[in-house]
């Protein structure tokens, strides 16, 4: 086991002060808890202009937007790397961005990585577009390098896991199953009991990957054979596919019912969940569903499919539903369950939300701390 004795980390990552997604998000906790408890002297190096915020060393590694920047940037941090063990010593480096470690596997320094790329978590023939495939295949060699090399890798889910360990040749004791979290303090839990009509809410960026077709389709039989549905929220950014969505509804004339709302900071998502009674993703694929947990939360109540990593997050029938196959159908039966069953939907509602607090922030990195102890 490695001693972890407040000896010096280097943390590496994107969008550090650009908490707009996962990676981004927990850096800006990680560095907040360590400087607040005080369990290593702390480098942070980031490819974006965050600033120092809690008194930090932050040096900053500019990324330009281009084909081979990754590799630019990696090669960059492993200069700056070597460069400051000769000021200092370094005692680990920890990758939250963990394509950014592809030239520092030889360095004489235990490397912690955190897999956050859900891509290296799918087996290679389950990608639907030549070009994925292509993503794929190049990046692989790639990826066993950095894992292989690694001291401990943290790992979002079991089901990722299990993926990585099927498709690649690696040894399970360097891998750690951390989750990805949630910082509990920007929630707020609001039962919100259904009086008449019905509000949905979607948050998303790949509405074909997510389900949205199947959503609308199913919201179209709650219209029209029961007139329960009152709004469904579509919180996110799909510039693909967001006219067909937008045709999908006027084809059904629910223009007044299904609202885009496009891309929205946390606070304003959160006042989303406030409106809405049911949280609906009835993904294709998902590694473990952060925005589940996000949801449970809020207290909203979960609709979403039984794949992937979403199991560990919701046990269908005691804190959500979670349907097998997400046809229009069954997203509609789901629904109606729920709309005449006040008691069972508080019940699931309220035991979600105590299984929610196993993701927080604050129990994932007293995991990661311990996991290096």
């Amino acid at each position: 086991m490695v001693v972890l004795n407040k000896k010096t980390l280097c943390f590496i990552t994107s969008h550090y002060g650009i908490a707009k997604n996962g990676p981004g998000t927990f850096a800006d906790y990680f560095v907040k808890k360590v400087m607040e408890q005080k369990d290593f002297k702390l480098i942070v190096i980031s490819t974006d202009d965050g600033n120092s915020k809690y008194g930090e060393e932050v040096i900053k590694i500019n990324q330009r937007k281009y084909f081979g920047s990754t590799f630019i940037s990696a090669i960059k941090i492993k200069n700056r790397i070597l460069k400051l063990n000769k000021k200092m010593n370094i005692d680990y480096i920890y990758f939250n961005t963990f394509r950014l470690a592809l030239f520092s596997t030889k360095i004489n320094i235990p490397i912690l990585i955190n897999i956050n790329d859900y891509y290296f978590a799918q087996m290679q023939n389950s990608f639907k577009t030549l070009k994925k495939k292509i993503y794929y295949n190049f990046w692989k060699h790639y990826y066993e390098k950095i894992l292989n090399s690694a001291k401990m890798n943290f790992v979002n889910s079991n089901f990722t896991l299990k993926q990585i360990l099927k498709n690649n040749a690696f040894d399970e004791k360097n891998f750690y199953v951390t989750y990805k979290g949630i910082n509990l303090n920007l929630f707020n839990y609001n039962y919100v009991e259904v009086k008449d009509k019905i509000n949905l809410l979607f948050v998303g960026s790949d509405f074909n990957r997510k389900g949205l077709d199947n959503i609308i389709e199913a919201l179209y039989y709650l219209k029209t054979r029961n007139n329960k549905l009152g709004s469904l929220f579509v919180i996110g950014e799909d510039k693909k596919s967001i006219n067909d969505y937008k045709q999908m509804v006027d084809k059904y004339n629910m223009q007044d019912n299904v609202i885009f709302l496009g891309r929205m900071n946390r606070s304003d998502v959160n006042n989303y969940h406030d409106k809405s009674h049911v949280y609906i993703m009835p993904s294709t694929r998902e590694a473990l569903g952060v925005s589940i947990i996000e949801a449970s939360a809020s207290g909203t109540t979960v609709i979403a499919s039984d794949k992937g990593g979403i199991p560990e997050v919701i046990e269908t029938e005691k804190e959500g539903l979670l349907l097998p196959e997400c046809t229009p159908e069954a997203l509609y039966s789901a629904i109606c369950r729920l709309v005449d069953n006040s008691e069972f939907r508080k019940k699931i509602t309220e035991a979600a939300h105590i299984k929610s607090e196993q993701f927080s922030f604050d129990n994932i990195y007293t995991r990661i701390v311990k996991d290096i102890k």
